[in-house]
């Protein structure tokens, strides 16, 4: 069974430009910890130009937090502020891009 938030990252890299992210101009990474392990996706964002790629890095914001987490933002059915706010998803570097990259995940300000 494919992993959703691998799934939804190799989609994203595919997308190449979306309209929602034309104010923003940096880069984010996103730290996935799976148990003891953790893995990272960069994405690269020049007004609503979209680079995504599997690896860690500098970044203006990283964006880390439990892959059961990660996948339930990314199906839709978890929001991240919300996640945010009770302390399950951490955010450093500048906390503004977590609504930026919150755009791109479905269902968002629909569920809690």
């Amino acid at each position: 069974m494919t992993d959703p938030t691998d799934s939804f990252f190799g989609e994203l890299s595919h997308r190449g430009r979306d309209p929602r992210l034309r104010d923003i101009a940096a880069t984010v990474r996103v730290d996935v910890a799976d148990g003891e392990q953790t893995g990272s996706w960069r994405l690269i964002i020049d007004h609503g130009t979209l680079e995504v790629a599997p690896g860690d890095g500098a970044a203006d914001c990283v964006i880390a937090g439990e892959r059961s987490l990660f996948n339930g933002i990314v199906r839709g059915d978890t929001n991240a502020m919300a996640a945010l706010l009770r302390g399950e998803l951490c955010v450093s570097g500048n906390p503004e891009m977590l609504v930026g990259v919150s755009r791109l995940f479905p269902g968002r300000g629909k569920h809690s």
